[in-house]
């Protein structure tokens, strides 16, 4: 329902018909245009680049010929206020490939087949084709800046975050895969899987922040093939826009690029002798969707994790734990409780809201065997397994629902204004009913916590 006028499109360049070709072809030089308008005794024609090769060199036609004898005459035109919609189904059902625009009774431009694709090109299934497409890292690039004008799109339409970041988490699978494709050979992608972990693994990340993936090899596989292939993977989505992992939850480095054996030797080690670290990397493993390659190899090692969990459930309850680990902030009095030092007037919505839900929800998924990665699919399972009812299912749900898209809404303010996207954000730039919107959110994740307690039976827990 976009209007014509809300898009870019050519202004018109205007010759008598009585003009030579050749001062047509000057004059569509000179303004860079692929067509020129025809003043013509019965009305307005058309002569495009496609006309001069076809009528003129084809045929050899005189340049100094008029160029009324080339001309396509009686142009379509459509009202400049129309939408859309209505100029593509005019140029579908006629073959052309411009109409001109109109206003007023005159004409004001000319709408071209690529000018309605260029505005259609943020809408995912035309992202989706331009990645399919895509033969090189700049091709890649350019999809990708259209995935961002989605997101954008789709938010200001009033699309909730969940939807949003199911689409947005499809196209990032498939730019994933298309540099897995580029990265490792043919007879390596048969032996390899590529996973990806975290907000990408559960398929929550709408805005690139940082990489977060790894490649599980078969037995037999070169660990310097792989290591040069991963390092490749990895340093060509960093060209594209996807900062390295802080952390190093790369495929290039030897954590997180290795063999089968040697991931479920690592699970054995964390679940049976648990570090501190362990409790870092259980539940990024827990978050592990496999993307491209050889998809055993990945269930494999998920199998693995879950049957060393299900052996050991005090390790779970001590990775639910993590829940509590920040306050919710929440004052007494109902206010919010907000950062005084770097971040003044901010609170960390992540720590405060989204972390505990996140992690809430996952050790109670995997404690029932749910294999659902996505959060919101985890919770839905909860319900159907009868462990919450549907009533604080969908609260859950509405509730991480509001505290991504405030989150995301912030992080593309700060984008805007020339800032850093980070995990903070003012309740003095939300709306009265946002903040108080924000208050019930939270009163949720208290309730999710005082559940996760009592059903872990964290308090007794050294």
């Amino acid at each position: 329902m976009q209007k014509i006028s809300d898009i870019s499109y050519e202004s018109p360049i205007f010759v008598d018909e009585n003009a030579t070709i050749h001062e047509a072809v000057t004059l569509m030089s000179k303004e860079g245009k692929t067509f020129v308008l025809i003043n013509c005794a019965d009305g307005v024609g058309i002569v495009t680049d496609s006309d001069l090769r076809k009528k003129v060199l084809l045929k050899r036609v005189d340049i100094d010929t008029s160029v009324g004898a080339i001309a396509t005459k009686n142009i379509k035109t459509i009202e400049k206020n129309d939408f859309l919609f209505n100029a593509l189904l005019m140029m579908t059902k006629h073959n052309i490939k411009r109409v001109a625009l109109s206003e007023n009774g005159s004409i004001c431009g000319v709408l071209q087949d690529i000018d309605i694709l260029g505005a259609f090109s943020s809408h995912t299934q035309f992202v989706a084709r331009k990645i399919e497409l895509a033969k090189t890292a700049d091709e890649l690039k350019a999809a990708m800046a259209d995935i961002d004008a989605s997101v954008k799109n789709l938010l200001n339409e009033g699309v909730k975050v969940k939807h949003i970041i199911k689409l947005v988490s499809e196209l990032n699978v498939r730019i994933f895969q298309k540099v897995y494709e580029w990265s490792f050979a043919p007879h390596l992608r048969e032996k390899t899987a590529l996973v990806i972990f975290g907000s990408e693994g559960r398929g929550e990340q709408i805005l690139r922040t940082d990489q977060d993936n790894g490649v599980i090899a078969a037995e037999g596989v070169d660990e310097s093939e792989l290591a040069t292939c991963a390092m490749v993977f990895n340093d060509t989505l960093i060209a594209l826009g996807y900062p390295p992992c802080e952390g190093g939850v790369m495929a290039k480095t030897k954590e997180w690029g290795k063999s089968l054996e040697a991931y479920k030797k690592d699970i054995y080690d964390m679940v049976l002798s648990p570090s501190e670290k362990s409790f870092l990397n259980i539940p990024i493993l827990m978050d592990m969707k496999f993307v491209a390659g050889n998809e055993a190899l990945a269930d494999e090692v998920h199998a693995y994790l879950v049957k060393k969990l299900s052996a050991n459930p005090g390790v779970l309850a001590r990775m639910a734990g993590g829940s509590l680990s920040f306050e919710t902030p929440l004052g007494m009095l109902g206010g919010f409780v907000l950062d005084k030092k770097e971040h003044s007037g901010e609170l960390d919505i992540k720590k405060g809201g989204i972390f505990p839900i996140v992690n809430s929800v996952r050790a109670l998924a995997f404690e029932k065997n749910i294999a659902a990665v996505n959060t919101f699919e985890r919770i839905k399972e909860l319900n159907n397994a009868s462990f919450i009812d549907r009533a604080f299912a969908e609260e859950i749900i509405e509730a991480y629902n509001f505290l991504l898209e405030i989150r995301l809404k912030e992080r593309l303010y700060k984008i805007k204004t020339g800032h850093a996207p980070n995990n903070y954000i003012s309740p003095a730039r939300l709306s009265k009913l946002e903040r108080d919107l924000l208050k019930d959110v939270l009163k949720t994740v208290d309730k999710l916590k005082k559940l996760l307690f009592a059903h872990f039976k964290l308090g007794y827990l050294s």
